[in-house]
Parts: C-alpha cells; structure tokens; sequence
C-alpha cells in the first residue's frame, strides 16, 4: 500500500491492547483453590479488544490501521489481510498472554500484562508525531491513565496534516478506578462515542451521572446489551434487539469488540444509527459462535482479494 490512501473519511484507527489467548471453554465451572477442572474444548489464538475490532471491521469491509504491541506471529496474518500495522512493542519486551476460563456465558481470566501498561504513552507520542494517516474514525480500545491528554487530543490531531479524526470513540471495559480519575468527565464529553456493557453504563453513570452528562453534550453512548441487543443511553426507543446466534453460544470472548467494529464499519458507510446497532448486533451474534474473539478467515473482503480463499 501507497503512503496516500483515497477517501480516508472510510478508514478506521484501531488503538488499544493485544495479547495471546489460551481459551479453556466447555468448563462445567471454575475449579476451585487446590483443584484441576479438565476440558476438552481448548483453542490457542490472538485476541485483545484492539486486534479483534481490527479483524472485524476489515470483515467488514472497512480500511483498517492497527496501532497496537502485537505478537510476533500475528503481524504477518495481519499485513495478509490488508490491516496497516503500527506495532509499538519494543525488540525484546514479551507480549502480552491472557488465559481464557470460560463456563456456560460466563468467563474468567488470567493475565500477563507485557507491554500493554505502557500502550498509552507510546500511543500518545506518536499521534503527537503526527506519524498516523487521516481517518474517518478512530477506536480507542484501552483505559486511559491521563485523561486530559485525551481530553485535548482532538483538536490537536486536527491541526495537523497526517491525522485528522472527526470521530473519536471509546471503548474503556470495566474499570473501578475510571469515574475517579482526573479529567474523565471532560474526556467523556469530548468523544464522539463510548461503548459500554449494561454493567459498564451503571459504573461510569454512579452518582455523578457521568453518561448521562456526556449524552447531554452531544455523545453517543452505546449501550451493548448481549442477548438484548444494544440502544443509545437515554433514548430506549433506540432498542434493536440482536439476532439469534445460527450455533448457539461457545464463548464470549470478543462478542463486545466485534460488535464496535460492526457498528463503525456500518457507521463509515454511511449507514443510519438504527443500521449501525444492528451491524454491531450481527458482529457480536456471530463472534460467540466459536472460540476466541477472532472472525473466521480471510478478513480481507472478496472486492478487494478475489479467488482467495480462507486459511
């Protein structure tokens, strides 16, 4: 691929955590201290809410760039499937594992951190580098520790000439710490959308009513309710109810990442707000048909790789 790229209002900035998965499913619980619980469902894969938005939006037909500290052997399948690589994990420093328990809907985890506790930092240098290229969207899939510099961080990318984002959402997970955090409130306000799980939207709401505050300024909080479907904070007439997976249910893991990625890919083409949660609903249906987080290969659509066929 060429450094100028057409019509980047159609292309999406995925930043945020890799690791490699060691999935444990079929579970009948989670074994208890001192005891072995045996499975025979077992998958070794790629995951991370970064690289599984990746894969699902390029599924979907959008240009994607990956800014994230991937794995070694990831980085070749990537590039494969016409996913531009920013890898920011330093010569040397191990990637990150997380172990996968996962029982019925329900799942646990263990994790090896690697590199990922200092993803920010380095996100952040470089988009102030201006070393990114222009988008339509940008997906920022980690926790933020300093608020205020992405609090700000739109209008400075917008001043620049290689990465300008008109729109920039948020996908934090859960984290206790978050509504306490310096700046949090202003950083909400400023996206152009935040997706949360229902267990999210009462944490990062509380008492301060931060979601419904940055709803009132203009952002767009998605709210992914799994079997459900999914709505926009405050607006219940937004309810899309989500299909029926066709297998059934095997594992969760990824089925909030997919669903963002079917959401903005609908979201780049221009599709109306009704038609982005169902996209996103699709996603996330069909990702908990099979381990890991990942959709089934090749990512890169048919218009852009005809006669290929999956791995």
């Amino acid at each position: 691929m060429g450094s100028v790229r057409p019509d980047s209002r159609r292309h999406l900035l995925v930043a945020g955590e890799s690791f490699e998965d060691l999935i444990f499913a079929g579970l009948p619980r989670l074994p208890r201290p001192g005891e072995e619980v045996r499975t025979r469902k077992y998958k070794r894969t790629w995951g991370g809410g970064a690289l599984i938005a990746a894969a699902w939006a390029r599924l979907e037909g959008a240009a994607v760039e990956l800014w994230s500290a991937l794995p070694p052997r990831i980085t070749t399948i990537l590039r494969n499937e016409g996913i531009r690589l920013v890898n920011v994990r330093r010569r040397g420093e191990p990637h990150a594992i997380t172990a996968c328990l996962s029982f019925g809907a329900e799942r646990s985890f263990a994790t090896f951190e690697g590199p990922n506790p200092v993803l920010e930092e380095r996100f952040f240098k470089r988009m102030r580098q201006r070393e990114g290229l222009d988008a339509g969207a940008a997906l920022f899939a980690f926790r933020p520790r300093v608020c205020n510099w992405w609090k700000r961080w739109p209008e400075i990318a917008a001043t620049g000439q290689h990465m300008r984002l008109p729109e920039v959402f948020w996908d934090f997970g859960y984290d206790e710490r978050l509504p306490r955090t310096d700046h949090f409130d202003g950083l909400l306000r400023k996206a152009t959308g935040v997706f949360v799980n229902a267990q999210e939207a009462r944490l990062y709401n509380g008492r301060q009513r931060l979601l419904d505050r940055a709803a009132e300024a203009g952002t767009l909080v998605v709210v992914k309710l799994g079997a459900d479907g999914a709505m926009i904070h405050g607006r219940p007439e937004t309810l899309v109810p989500a299909p029926i997976p066709l297998h059934g249910v095997q594992d969760t893991t990824g089925a909030g990442d997919a669903f963002a990625a079917g959401f903005l890919a609908c979201r780049l083409r221009g599709g109306a707000l009704e038609e982005q949660l169902a996209a996103g609903n699709a996603c996330g249906a069909e990702s908990v048909s099979r381990l890991g987080g990942l959709p089934k290969r090749p990512w890169r659509p048919p218009a852009e790789d005809p006669g290929r066929g999956a791995s």
